[in-house]
């Protein structure tokens, strides 16, 4: 019998930095820009429009991601940027689901969510070779 095994990642993004980086595309930081979606991100903290688990971190964020993009530390489209922070995802992932998170981050699976919604799933069903089962079978006997 062969288990299936599926791995969402949720991965949250900031509309903040999304906006601070095309404002940085140019080389330029148009200040006008950035504190227009920080009002706005600061707005939808304070309305309890965002995932976030506290309306103070939400602000410090908010705040912090302004500075950010302020400084000009905000990556933009760099591709090697990119690439890694694609990298830096799956490292929070447990050892056997490092493999399907990196293949996720490469664009396999199933997306849904946006940013402007606050969030993006990303979703791959693997299947799991007869071992893994045996496996799997022995480690809920033991429990």
């Amino acid at each position: 019998m062969t288990q299936t095994r599926t791995l969402r990642a949720l991965l949250a993004a900031s509309s903040l930095a999304l906006a601070a980086a095309a404002a940085l595309a140019d080389g330029a930081v148009d200040r006008g820009a950035v504190e227009a979606q920080y009002q706005a991100d600061r707005q939808a903290c304070l309305a309890g429009q965002t995932l976030q688990a506290s309306r103070s971190t939400c602000l410090v964020d908010a705040r912090l991601a302004r500075e950010a993009a302020l400084a000009g530390e905000l990556g933009g489209e760099d591709p090697a940027l990119l690439a890694h922070n694609r990298l830096l995802r799956c490292e929070a992932v447990p050892a056997d689901g490092e493999d399907s998170c990196l293949r996720l981050m490469d664009g396999e699976g199933q997306v849904s969510g946006s940013v402007e919604e606050g969030v993006i799933l990303r979703e791959l069903v693997v299947d799991l070779p007869a071992a893994a089962d045996a496996d799997m079978d022995a480690g809920l006997l033991l429990q």
